[in-house]
């Protein structure tokens, strides 16, 4: 929670009130996408696991991937147009951390009840992300304000795949 604090107390030095603004709602808009795509499938995923019903772990991962590769448009399109500020950029990074989000893979730590590797790695991507906007201040570099989110997200979802497999 001090981390996230500390990011947040980061993010307002590094940015206007304007751009945070901004920022947050576009986040809230892929917020509302991600519990979309999820929607009530991740008890069912952890039963699957815990049950090793592999066939229907293996169908709702691949339905949410889908739904996200059919959401991911429509969001790149709000992100892109509704957003003057957004750039191509950001656009494409918002669309790929829903696609990304997708593929969690942390519902495997919670059904093998491992809570403290999930528990660390949230930690550490936090970390991870408050060294990035630190060195940002640090070097008067002023980052992307989507990094914020993306690093996060693909960062917790690449080092659940690697501690999980």
């Amino acid at each position: 929670k001090l981390l996230g604090f500390c990011i947040i107390a980061f993010l307002y030095r590094l940015y206007t009130l304007d751009e945070i603004g901004k920022y947050y709602l576009l986040i809230n808009i892929l917020s509302v996408f991600i519990a979309l795509v999820q929607i009530g499938s991740e008890k069912p995923l952890i039963n699957y696991n815990v049950q090793k019903k592999r066939k229907n772990e293996y169908t709702i991962i691949k339905t949410r991937f889908l739904i996200s590769l059919i959401f991911a448009p429509i969001l790149f399109l709000i992100s892109f147009n509704f957003f003057e500020s957004a750039t191509l950029l950001v656009a494409l990074i918002v669309s790929v951390t829903l696609v990304i989000s997708s593929l969690n893979f942390a519902y495997i730590l919670i059904a093998k009840k491992k809570f403290l590797n999930h528990s660390l790695i949230g930690t550490m991507v936090q970390f991870v992300v408050f060294l990035f906007f630190g060195l940002a201040i640090y070097f008067d570099f002023k980052p992307n304000i989507i990094f914020h989110q993306f690093i996060p997200t693909f960062l917790l979802h690449l080092l659940c795949f690697i501690v999980i497999f």
